[in-house]
């Protein structure tokens, strides 16, 4: 086991379109990339009375249940915290 006063520092820094998996195709999916194209991902709605339109700002994946109750009309999950999107309902 290395000592922490006389061991140096590792960094692993994955390439571009690389991930670093544990074990070969057995993860689907991971997170931790430090490439803005793997952590800015889209979020799409779509369904009678939505129109279409793109918003460009941060939302949450918390914020896909809380905006999807409201749009139906029906009470968000009990554990639900995020914000609702009301840009996809207007």
């Amino acid at each position: 086991m290395p000592h922490s006063k006389h061991s140096g520092n590792i960094l692993i820094y994955q390439d571009s379109s690389w991930l670093l998996y544990p074990v070969h195709d057995q993860d689907a999916a991971m997170h931790g990339s430090p490439y803005s194209y793997y952590n800015h991902v889209p979020v799409f709605f779509a369904g009678p009375g939505i129109h279409p339109k793109v918003v460009n700002r941060a939302v949450s994946p918390l914020d896909i249940a809380v905006t999807v109750a409201l749009k139906l009309g029906i009470e968000a999950p009990s554990a639900a915290s995020g914000t609702v999107m009301t840009e996809a309902l207007e």
